[in-house]
């Protein structure tokens, strides 16, 4: 996937919320510390099993790639 984004994801682990599995996710995959109450819940994908959010990054935060060996870099 050279030059290409992807939307982070991952588990759910145990006791948690998909919520707070997005926050957790979210800063292990690209270093972005987003604040709950900015994360928007769009869709459940039942296909996937899978809840999708949406947030908007703040201009202070630059996305990183964290797991470079994960994602085909």
């Amino acid at each position: 996937m050279y030059n290409l984004w992807q939307v982070a994801g991952g588990k759910v682990e145990n006791r948690e919320s998909s919520l707070q599995a997005v926050l957790r996710e979210t800063k292990e995959k690209i270093a972005l510390d987003i604040k709950k109450d900015e994360c928007v819940f769009l869709f459940n994908d039942p296909a996937f099993n899978c809840d999708v959010y949406i947030t908007k990054v703040p201009d202070y935060q630059e996305l990183q790639r964290t797991e470079p060996e994960k994602q085909g870099a």
